[in-house]
């Protein structure tokens, strides 16, 4: 109905606009999104983000604003959680909210990391064009519409490897996981062959019930990868 009306969107995005080339959002959204411009939250709980950063004020879980304006009276910034974000962590949060808008941005990758996109996930790249998940438009290697049936497994392409390795370690997805759920329809239905004293066979443990194992932080060294970066794009720019 709305492309009949002369509206256009891109594939993975819920915005339509009737002008040429406009997300259908503010200028604002559009520059945090696809450019990835840092930006600075004001107020309770608020998010601030630069290349390397990502912090959460005060009052997001207490919506109380006392603490908030006791740490701006004393000069500081009113800040509860900061994350500094590995070189690998930026480029996948980049990438992964580049998704609200459908697609990443390849020009501004490549200004906020000083290296192509297909330089730094070549794999993932390759693999997403061969399997017409996604594909180029213009500046912007965009989802198709079969991309936007399997958006949770092509937007995982591009998260950081430790946070790739941490959720494939979480339950679920196991052989057999999701037996109860057909043992369950089926004695409903009157056709169980299943025990339905113990409807849920199969079903992953908990977390919580899950015992606890050692793992080694898989995360990168913050200093030395964002260094080594630093050297690679001054090489490149003598060159």
């Amino acid at each position: 109905i709305l492309q009949e009306a002369g509206f256009a969107g891109w594939t993975g995005k819920n915005t339509f606009s009737r002008l040429p080339d406009n997300s259908g959002c503010s200028d604002y959204l559009e520059k945090r999104v696809v450019a990835g411009v840092p930006y600075l939250g004001l107020g309770l709980g608020a998010q601030s983000f630069s290349h390397s950063t990502l912090a959460y004020n005060l009052g997001g879980v207490t919506k109380r604003m006392e603490q908030y304006l006791r740490s701006v009276e004393l000069g500081r910034l009113p800040i509860q959680d900061l994350y500094h974000l590995s070189l690998a962590g930026a480029m996948g949060k980049f990438c992964s909210v580049s998704f609200y808008f459908g697609g990443i941005n390849r020009k501004h990758f490549e200004a906020n990391f000083g290296a192509a996109l297909e330089e730094m996930f070549p794999d993932k790249v390759e693999f997403a064009l061969a399997e017409g998940l996604m594909e180029y438009v213009d500046d912007r290697l965009a989802m198709t519409k079969l991309g936007k049936e399997h958006a949770s497994g092509v937007i995982a392409l591009f998260y950081s490897p430790h946070v790739q390795a941490y959720l494939l370690g979480l339950p679920g997805g196991e052989i057999g996981a999701t037996d109860y759920v057909s043992a369950s329809i089926a004695s409903s239905s009157g056709n169980c062959t299943a025990d339905p004293s113990r409807p849920y066979v199969g079903n992953p443990v908990p977390r919580y019930e899950r015992k606890k194992k050692a793992r080694r932080d898989p995360r990168p060294d913050l200093a030395s990868e964002w260094a080594a970066r630093e050297v690679a794009n001054a090489a490149n720019a003598v060159s």
